[in-house]
């Protein structure tokens, strides 16, 4: 099978495609969540468990990006 990819070509693209890709992941967490064999506050606690890993990972990555060292890192 062969499959053709179109690439956005802007930066409006690519931003589009990476809040479309934002939503499609979340979505399907959010399903996953929802088809464990838990109780609705143990869903809302890994759910809230994976909002701070995510958010963490921002935090780092931003870091980055502005010429922070990484944990790996030495000065």
């Amino acid at each position: 099978m062969n499959i053709i990819v179109h690439l956005p070509n802007t930066k409006e693209g690519w931003d589009m495609l990476s809040k479309r890709m934002v939503e499609i992941h979340s979505e399907f967490i959010i399903n996953e969540i929802n088809n464990l064999p838990y109780s609705y506050e143990k869903k809302l606690e890994i759910l809230e468990g994976i909002k701070q890993e995510v958010e963490g990972k921002i935090v780092h990555f931003q870091y980055r990006r502005k010429g922070g060292k990484g944990k790996d890192e030495t000065d």
